[in-house]
C-alpha cells in the first residue's frame, strides 16, 4: 500500500502565507517603483525588531522551527530533519486544541503562530514603527501615483 499520499508536503501550508501582522506588511505592488532609502531603512528597523521580538520569545527549537517553515520546508521534511514525528511540529507551529470544556472547546492554545501575532501586537515599538512605515509608504505611493 503506498502511503506517499498522505505525506503533509502535498497539503500542508506555508508558515509566512498566514498573516504575522496587520498593514503594510501584507500588501504586495503589481507595479514597483524603486522605493526611497527612507522606506528601505524603515523597512529594516521594523525587520530588526521583529526579530528582536522573536529571539524574546520563541525557545530555540520554536526559531529552528519557524526559520525551516519560512525557508519553505514542510512539515514532513522538518520532521525529518529534527527527529521528530510531523504531528510534533504540526503541534509546535499551531498550538493545542483545547477539546472539553463548554467555553473553550475547539480554542487553540500556545504554538509559534499565536506566540508571534501576540508578541507583535502587544510591543509598543514595533506598531509605532510599522505605523510609520505604513503612512510612509502611503505617502510615497501618493507621490509616485499608484494610489
Amino acid at each position: 500500500m503506498d502511503r506517499t499520499r498522505n505525506h503533509s508536503k502535498h497539503y500542508q501550508y506555508k508558515f509566512e502565507e498566514e498573516p504575522m501582522c496587520t498593514g503594510y506588511m501584507g500588501e504586495i505592488f503589481k507595479y514597483k517603483p524603486d522605493k526611497p532609502d527612507t522606506i528601505k531603512n524603515k523597512e529594516d528597523e521594523l525587520a530588526a525588531r521583529k526579530l528582536a521580538i522573536l529571539r524574546e520569545t520563541l525557545t530555540e527549537r520554536q526559531l529552528e522551527v519557524a526559520n525551516m517553515t519560512m525557508m519553505g520546508y514542510s512539515q514532513q521534511e522538518i520532521a525529518m530533519q529534527l527527529g521528530v514525528h510531523q504531528s510534533t511540529i504540526a503541534r509546535c507551529l499551531g498550538g493545542h486544541i483545547i477539546s472539553s470544556g463548554m467555553e473553550r472547546a475547539g480554542q487553540r492554545y500556545g504554538g509559534i503562530r499565536s506566540k508571534i501575532i501576540k508578541s507583535l501586537e502587544n510591543d509598543e515599538e514595533y506598531t509605532l514603527l510599522e505605523k510609520e512605515l505604513y503612512d510612509m509608504v502611503e505617502s510615497w505611493k501618493e507621490q509616485v501615483g499608484l494610489i
